[in-house]
């Protein structure tokens, strides 16, 4: 077993600071991390402080669940979900 108990080096943990840096190691954008977070269950922790939480991810568990997620057939959403689809149209509002 390791040093932290979870099968992991204390000194080889990757801990990510912030959303920004979250959403960069994944190659998304903040807004796709913070969706994943709330639908996808991202693995993203969080330490309380009296104002405001800061965020916090390990390297290891967004691997792992990023390897939970590949599985044949399944599309990985991204900021092009956002966009209007071929069966959309945009109808200005003037």
């Amino acid at each position: 077993m390791s040093a932290d108990g979870r099968g992991t080096s204390v000194k080889n943990v990757e801990k990510l600071h912030s959303w920004k840096r979250i959403a960069n190691y994944l190659n998304r954008s903040v807004r796709t991390a913070r969706r994943w977070e709330e639908h996808e269950n991202l693995p993203i922790r969080r330490h309380q402080h009296v104002k405001s939480p800061t965020v916090f991810a390990y390297a290891h568990e967004l691997e792992q669940w990023l390897r939970g997620r590949e599985q044949p057939n399944s599309k990985l959403p991204n900021d092009d979900d956002d966009a209007l689809t071929s069966t959309q149209q945009f109808i200005p509002s003037w």
